[in-house]
């Protein structure tokens, strides 16, 4: 049986598609996953706010080592920069894609717009074929109408379509009072599909 399709502008042997998780961190679980089946896999999920803390709490480590290390009257001793998450992201983006003959789709969490869509176009120029965005974002705001919140969504994708040439995936939450419309704005932004849905961890 012909299980080839379509997604996201890619031509895949299968729909079959293993959701983001932490399998993807092992080289050797991704083989299995090709090994198995999988038409293409989606890599476990890059937080925006993990990397920004991360990089908060290097900064001043950092500067603490510097000021510590000064010598009276000189200069002070430059300390070792360390890879962060980003930087391991992207690693294991270009190893998986040296290892798997199946596209590698990265994952990309994020709250609002700002330096992650700086993470979104390494993420392309690390050599993810697709990227999944999923706009973490709980609308507890009693003032802040329903079209706000979707066209939030809406202005997030089109600003990320304006760095990025791979294709786009939304992950959508079940919350949308009318999802099929949503999509349709969505598709007009530049989505190239949808994921339904994502589940919130409170």
């Amino acid at each position: 049986m012909d299980l080839t399709t379509n997604y996201l502008g890619m031509t895949l042997k299968n729909p079959l598609v293993p959701s983001a998780s932490p399998l993807s961190r092992s080289l050797e679980m991704a083989r299995l996953m090709e090994d198995s089946g999988a038409g293409a896999i989606i890599m476990y999920s890059l937080f925006e706010e993990a990397v920004t803390r991360e990089n908060a709490a290097m900064e001043r480590f950092l500067q603490e080592v510097k000021e510590a290390t000064a010598e009276p009257g000189g200069k002070p001793i430059e300390p070792i920069d360390f890879p962060g998450e980003l930087d391991r992201y992207l690693e294991q983006i270009a190893a998986l894609k040296a290892t798997l003959e199946i596209p590698v789709i990265a994952s990309l969490n994020c709250v609002r717009g700002g330096n992650w869509m700086n993470h979104a176009t390494e993420i392309a120029d690390a050599g993810a074929d697709a990227l999944e965005l999923n706009i973490y974002f709980l609308a507890g705001d009693i003032g802040e109408p329903g079209a706000r919140v979707e066209q939030r969504y809406v202005d997030l994708l089109r600003e990320l379509k304006k760095r990025v040439s791979i294709p786009v995936n939304m992950k959508l939450t079940p919350s949308f009072s009318s999802v099929g419309n949503m999509v349709k704005q969505l598709e007009a932004a530049g989505a190239g599909g949808v994921s339904l849905f994502n589940r919130y961890y409170q």
